[in-house]
């Protein structure tokens, strides 16, 4: 298994990112897009940034 298999399987919540420290013996770092749950940020993205611009 590599580290991306790894990093994978964080994104996916199967591990937590204190496992993967464990496993591969290097901090989990979070990838910019690839792991970030498909609405979530979206919304909170927009929102804080509506929210941003309409408080200007």
């Amino acid at each position: 298994m590599t580290k991306e298999d790894v990093a994978a399987q964080v994104a996916k919540s199967a591990i937590t990112a204190d496992q993967y420290k464990t496993i591969v013996g290097e901090e989990y770092q979070v990838p910019a897009a690839s792991t970030t749950p498909v609405g979530t940020s979206t919304v909170a993205s927009d929102s804080t940034a509506a929210t941003s611009s309409a408080a200007e």
